[in-house]
């Protein structure tokens, strides 16, 4: 061969290659673009998001009462623990720092979710360029995923961080795994593994990802074997491993609704979640924050059961899409119905039968259709069919967008929140209830007091209701009222605890002290950790002066609470009395300890070293007490 053919021939293939380059580069490029759109119109229509505060529904116990989180040192703690019957310890974990830098601000915890989406959202978009969708396809994948309305429980709810924070390290191990499939390197696989450690331990949903890597096999024609299942090994045991440990938290809650259905009636419930869902993914209304379980007696009617032949329509359609080997539209169908099949409330657990945010990880095979069908009709040589694409999902786009931009104001505050569950289920007592204690909280007694009657109208047996309804009463010091609903409800319930707390902080109210102690013991006896109940008998004890079992009660408190500066203060009372002055002087010195800015600590401390012959002490305790007020 000539010099001349060698030099025209290597040229032809540098021309090539940097074609080559060239069509990767402008590929980047436009990836670049869309990715970006799709974040920006995202975070456009969750702006409303981070001007809500936080909600009575679960925030106070997973967040703003949680004392775990209130200290680093207490991470380890958060992965022994679980709130409501959640194990989910990053999340806890998450909230521990964000406590650190901004303490209980509201708008740094929703920016956070947001952000968390944000995360999720650009995974989806790298994940559809994997499963070889142009990048418009991956563009509308993603931003469905981003800015569909059954997002925003999961987004603009605090609580629900579970989601967008087990999402991305599902994503995550999703897009690794992808990797794994198309080029073989097992490094991807340990990666994969890597990331879906986290995930379980934000959300016990993350179990179902080896499922969704087994969608992902049928879909690159990945032959179902014994070393397709042996690969997965590690991701089934983790699954199982949590699975079990979720199962067993959830059995120590009083949150599974047993006894309620028969098993035909549990199975019309499933087929009626996974109906509602795929209706959903089309016409996502309504929105609200629960669904109430159908009452037996009067909610099994054809709107339920007609859910038995569609379902079985929608399985002889996925037979249907198999056999024929509709490859993509299948994978979307399975992949959806692997995630969500764990949320079907077949055996409930808590107390709706629907959530928008079980939709979380499983839409993204819905979606998937969608962005597929996309590709497909665009793709098409009939210029009809683009334009129909396109104007369905422009359509699309600004209706999702303008609902998840409202909706996300209904999150604004529990008021906002509730009326709107409420009116679309007026008989929901959850609902009822919960305004009811968003208006104690925020002092519209009179509004709670209508709330907390018409719930115990609808539902007498639910304890909850007059409990709090009692509670509501105590405070505004309408204790012969308080003491009656709180016997209603220990005639509801005679196992909890608190109601003999509540009442017999009611009766020490009413001047009965034998009737506040016996029911503090019984407390204690129902719930030998209540630390109430020790403080609240110290006290009766305190105001009939039997001032050795005060003390006694008043230590087993303090064992826990060693922080409560008030319990040595009326400890150091008591020993004063008692004329144990260096007991008095300990206990005063311990109540300073815990809070160095109370006056009358040092106004009693002077006095024990007046006693003591410590004038110096005494006079420079007067002098602080002065400084305080006092």
């Amino acid at each position: 061969m000539s010099q001349h053919k060698k030099h025209k021939k290597t040229a032809k293939a540098s021309k090539k290659k940097q074609q080559q380059v060239l069509k990767k580069s402008g590929a980047n490029i436009a990836d670049l673009k869309i990715g970006l759109a799709v974040l920006v119109l995202t975070f456009i229509v969750f702006i409303p998001s981070l001007q809500n505060g936080f909600v009575n529904w679960d925030d106070p116990d997973f967040l703003t009462n949680n004392t775990l989180i209130r200290s680093l040192s207490n991470i380890p703690t958060l992965f022994t623990t679980t709130v409501l019957g959640a194990y989910a310890p990053l999340v806890f974990t998450t909230y521990s720092i964000e406590y650190q830098l901004f303490e209980l601000n509201p708008f740094f915890y929703h920016l956070d979710n947001l952000l968390l989406h944000l995360g999720c959202v650009f995974l989806v978009f790298k994940i559809g360029r994997q499963l070889n969708l142009s990048v418009w396809g991956a563009g509308i994948l993603a931003l469905l995923f981003g800015i569909h309305p059954m997002r925003v429980e999961s987004v603009a709810w605090v609580t629900e961080r579970k989601d967008v924070l087990y999402g991305i390290f599902y994503l995550a191990a999703i897009f690794q795994y992808l990797k794994y499939v198309k080029q073989a390197e097992k490094k991807y696989l340990y990666y994969a593994l890597a990331f879906f450690i986290p995930a379980l331990f934000s959300k016990i949903q993350a179990v179902a990802l080896p499922l969704s890597f087994l969608a992902i096999d049928y879909f690159f024609k990945r032959p179902l074997n014994v070393k397709l299942i042996l690969e997965k090994i590690p991701f089934f045991i983790l699954s199982l491993a949590i699975g079990l440990l979720g199962v067993y938290f959830l059995s120590t809650q009083d949150i599974v609704v047993e006894g309620v259905y028969s098993p035909f009636e549990s199975i019309v419930v499933g087929t009626n979640s996974l109906m509602t869902y795929l209706i959903k993914w089309f016409v996502p209304y309504p929105l609200v924050t629960v669904y109430p379980y159908p009452n037996p007696a009067f909610d099994f009617t054809w709107k339920l059961y007609i859910s038995l032949p569609v379902i079985l329509g929608f399985l002889g359609l996925l037979f249907y899409l198999f056999k024929n080997n509709y490859r993509a539209t299948f994978f979307g169908f399975l992949f959806f119905l692997v995630n969500v099949l764990f949320m079907l409330q077949v055996v409930g657990v808590g107390q709706g039968y629907l959530a928008d945010r079980y939709t979380y990880i499983p839409y993204f095979g819905l979606f998937f259709i969608l962005a597929y069908g996309f590709d497909f009709l665009t793709n098409a040589s009939n210029k009809n069919y683009k334009n129909i694409a396109y104007a369905l999902t422009g359509i699309g786009i600004v209706a999702f967008s303008a609902m998840t931009w409202t909706q996300n104001k209904v999150w604004k505050n529990s008021e906002t929140l509730w009326n709107k569950a409420i009116y679309h289920y007026p008989r929901s007592t959850t609902a009822i209830q919960s305004r009811g204690d968003y208006y104690r909280e925020t002092g519209q007694h009179d509004k709670a007091i209508s709330d907390y009657q018409e719930g115990i109208a609808l539902d007498k047996n639910n304890v909850s209701l007059p409990k709090n309804f009692g509670k509501l009463l105590f405070e505004m010091s309408r204790f012969d009222q308080a003491l009656a609903t709180f016997n209603t409800a220990i005639a509801i319930d005679a196992t909890d605890p608190e109601l003999y707390l509540n009442r017999g902080a009611t009766y020490a109210a009413l001047k009965q002290f034998q009737k506040a102690v016996d029911d503090f013991t019984k407390t204690l006896e129902l719930d030998p950790n209540e630390s109430e109940a020790y403080l609240n008998r110290s006290n009766v004890y305190f105001e009939t002066r039997q001032f050795e079992a005060s003390i006694q009660n008043i230590d087993q408190y303090l064992l826990v609470h060693p922080e409560y500066g008030d319990g040595w203060f009326r400890k150091g009372l008591m020993r004063s009395a008692l004329g144990d002055i260096r007991a008095a002087l300990d206990a005063y010195n311990k109540a300073i300890q815990a809070d160095a800015q109370n006056g009358s600590y040092y106004q009693e401390r002077a006095r024990v070293y007046e006693v003591l012959g410590e004038t110096a002490n005494a006079n420079a305790d007067k002098q602080r007490a002065q400084q305080l007020g006092n």
